[in-house]
């Protein structure tokens, strides 16, 4: 019989590539090395984190002034009306081999997202879990895995992509199973000002 899916309410994440990544890049890789010798940031279990004010340090202006531009396609895309927004956390991330990070989400932020300094073949990529836990109370089984019946999607690490993403979304980074370490940026934003729609007593503002 004939039989028409429509999909309601969809959780929406931007894939940009950045066209400076090949000039951008290696001076981001060496500027992080340097911080990690430098013994700034915190380093444990195979993974080292810079400081969340990256987006201060003038080789990553750039970058930043990227996200804030990717964010505002983002908005107009899903035809938002023009919004500020504040960068709460910019920081670095140098995930070893072996070495993966576990579930989660970036509270208190609006839109956050990962961008790939660095990707080798085979270092694994990110996860977005269903936000819906209720759903996954009674699976049946599943014959073939789709986008539709998936509990988690999987996006590949690729260097010179930016993935954008809702900061509410769990996910999580897969085992690094190269010989490279896989580095990247992450980042949050929030809006800031007045947003919503005051007139109906659903508007907010938060201080810049």
């Amino acid at each position: 019989m004939s039989h028409q899916i429509v999909a309601m309410f969809p959780t929406l994440v931007s894939l940009v590539a950045y066209e400076r990544a090949a000039e951008f890049n290696p001076r981001a890789r060496t500027r992080l090395e340097e911080l990690e010798r430098q013994g700034t940031g915190t380093l444990k279990d195979g993974q080292w984190q810079s400081s969340h004010e990256l987006h201060m340090d003038p080789v990553f202006k750039e970058l930043a002034d990227f996200v804030r531009a990717a964010v505002a396609a983002r908005f107009d895309a899903l035809r938002y009306k023009p919004a500020n927004l504040a960068i709460t956390g910019f920081w670095g991330n140098t995930n070893r081999p072996g070495y993966q990070h576990t579930a989660h989400a970036h509270s208190n932020n609006f839109i956050s997202g990962v961008y790939y300094v660095s990707a080798p073949e085979n270092a694994g990529g990110i996860i977005f879990q269903d936000p819906r836990k209720q759903a996954q109370v009674l699976v049946p089984t599943i014959a073939e895995l789709t986008d539709m019946n998936s509990t988690a999607i999987r996006l590949p690490s690729v260097e010179g992509q930016m993935i954008l993403f809702p900061s509410w979304l769990e996910h999580f980074t897969e085992t690094n199973l190269s010989g490279s370490p896989r580095i990247s940026i992450a980042f949050n934003l929030m809006l800031t000002g007045g947003f919503g729609s005051p007139e109906t007593f659903a508007g907010g503002f938060v201080q810049p």
